[in-house]
């Protein structure tokens, strides 16, 4: 099988989200701007993931 990699890009959305949040935000040492970068991660992914081929 070969692999899909915008498939797999997208589905690792919510990492990706993570990270940029942590990255931009963690040097205002600000933990509520943290939590709300990775809900609207966990949203956007959730979005993402409704819209994906299914197997």
């Amino acid at each position: 099988m070969r692999p899909t990699w915008p498939t797999a890009f997208l589905s690792e959305i919510y990492m990706w989200g993570v990270a940029i949040s942590f990255a931009t935000l963690g040097w205002r040492y600000n933990s509520i701007l943290i939590i709300k970068g990775v809900l609207i991660s966990l949203g956007i992914s959730l979005i993402v993931r409704a819209f994906l081929p299914k197997r």
